[in-house]
């Protein structure tokens, strides 16, 4: 984690608040590394994702980036809810397969 911003902290010292330390207090956001990292495993899963068929890609997208459950993808594409279970499993196999040497 980077660090964020500093801040001066009195120090007791036998009961009076004497001296200042400057402290530095880490930051919540991902420094230039991870940053990086992130962006490159987000490349990585978007490349997979046009590798998919057609229909898994669908699947996929309609979960995860349209926030659908399997029972409203199931009635969106007019399908069983069991053919969606099966693509979407399907699908996530097919995508740890193709990304498992990529992102170890």
């Amino acid at each position: 984690m980077t660090t964020g911003r500093s801040l001066l902290v009195g120090v007791d010292v036998g009961g009076t608040f004497t001296d200042l330390v400057l402290v530095d207090e880490a930051s919540g956001e991902a420094g230039p590394p991870e940053r990086v990292e992130q962006s490159w495993i987000a490349w990585q899963v978007h490349r997979a994702l046009s590798d998919l068929p057609d229909q898994e890609r669908q699947l996929i997208e309609l979960a995860y980036w349209s926030g659908l459950s399997q029972s409203e993808i199931a009635e969106f594409l007019n399908m069983p809810l069991g053919t969606v279970k099966t693509r979407t499993r399907s699908a996530l196999a097919h995508l740890a397969d193709m990304l498992e040497g990529e992102l170890a």
